[in-house]
């Protein structure tokens, strides 16, 4: 049997009713069966869970999936059926985020830093400018941040360092997609890179 986990993500603890030599095929895994100290087997690796033995940690070690061509991933689909519908696509793979998300010995998931390892505790808070703004069906008082002409950098940076001084590490900002010159299009899908505004009809 082969059990495939994607990045950071692992099993609940459990038992088998046979013995079970598991292999590292790829990547790493972390384990602690029993009461044994929890460890990181790398590909080319193995260990022994006992009949009985309650496997407590199972989970992929890495935190990202790690692409041999920077950040870019290739894809590659092959038809046994007809060799003509096979086809390769490359994607583009975001950085890692520097807030990761772990499991901790209560059972329960924890933000930390990538880092240094170290645990990180979100303390957020909004980031909102309202202002008069043209839709569809009307003028309305409503989020307008990102909006063409309205926003601001200067006012941003300064909000933003005064949140941090504060002691906030997180912000929350509200993204505009239904009036005239926000980042959205009435018309549907994402604004028109080529035309500061729509018309309406």
């Amino acid at each position: 049997m082969e059990v495939v986990y994607p990045p950071g993500i692992g099993s609940p603890p459990h038992v088998h009713a046979n013995g079970v030599m598991a292999f590292v095929v790829s990547g790493s895994i972390a384990s602690k069966v029993g009461d044994e100290p929890e460890r990181v087997f790398h590909a080319g690796e193995a260990w022994w869970e006992p009949v009985g033995a309650v496997h407590r940690v199972s989970r992929n070690a890495s935190q990202w999936w790690k692409c041999s061509n920077g950040n870019n991933l290739e894809l590659r689909a092959f038809s046994q059926v007809d060799s003509s519908k096979s086809g390769t696509a490359t994607v583009s793979v975001l950085a890692p985020h520097p807030i990761g998300v772990r499991p901790t010995t209560s059972g329960i998931a924890e933000f930390y830093d990538v880092a240094t390892g170290n645990a990180f505790t979100p303390r957020g808070n909004n980031y909102i400018r309202l202002a008069w703004q043209t839709n569809p069906s009307g003028q309305q008082y409503y989020h307008s941040t990102f909006n063409v002409g309205l926003y601001d950098a200067t006012r941003a940076e300064t909000a933003l360092l005064g949140m941090q001084s504060s002691g906030y590490n997180i912000v929350r900002v509200f993204l505009n997609g239904c009036c005239i010159n926000s980042i959205g299009n009435p018309a549907g899908g994402s604004r028109p890179t080529t035309s500061p505004t729509w018309p309406i009809s």
